[in-house]
């Protein structure tokens, strides 16, 4: 998957720095299938725009629960 210009290593570090490797891996995760809502699969880039959002899902401990709307490409 791409990455979007303005998403650098240096960003998602400092966005990231308490977090664990677990809680990363799931916030791309999450990142992910956000984007998915918007784009075609076979050009999807990952947004700034999509780390935070999955960024606060995980910041209001919402990252895995149950009543988050799934990307419809997984439906």
């Amino acid at each position: 998957m791409l990455l979007a210009g303005d998403v650098t290593p240096k960003w998602f570090t400092e966005m990231t720095e308490a977090v664990t490797f677990s809680e990363i891996s799931a916030i791309c995760e999450r990142a992910v299938t956000i984007g998915m809502r918007d784009q075609e699969p076979d050009i999807m880039t990952l947004s700034r725009g999509d780390l935070k959002d999955a960024y606060a899902d995980f910041e209001c401990k919402q990252l895995f629960a149950d009543d988050i709307e799934s990307s419809p490409a997984f439906q």
